[in-house]
């Protein structure tokens, strides 16, 4: 009978070891697919912020050029109603002299 038992525990030990294996190699899988992932995120993450750096540059180069223009055309439209004011005043002293003749 005490080969018996030492089989029996030659075998548990075995069983031991290879539950060990097992759960050590689950363990080495679980950590490489969460560094995998981990370095996904990492590299998902920063495109995502480049991306929105380079959409938020584009928008506000767009508002500048936007803000820029309205600028112009105000300016320009304040020009314009400068020179009719100034022709208004050419015309207005054009009649008073004709009515001073």
């Amino acid at each position: 009978m005490g080969k018996k038992d030492h089989n029996s525990r030659e075998r548990h030990d075995e069983s031991e070891s290879s539950l060990s294996d097992i759960a050590s190699t689950i363990l080495n899988t679980i950590k490489e697919k969460a560094d995998e992932l981990g370095e996904t995120w990492r590299q998902s993450s920063e495109s995502a912020l480049e991306q929105v750096g380079k959409t938020w540059s584009s928008f506000k180069d767009q508002a500048e050029a936007l803000t820029e223009q309205k600028l112009e055309k105000k300016n320009k439209q304040r020009e314009e109603d400068r020179n009719k004011d100034d022709s208004d005043d050419d015309k207005d002293e054009d009649e008073d002299e004709d009515e001073d003749d």
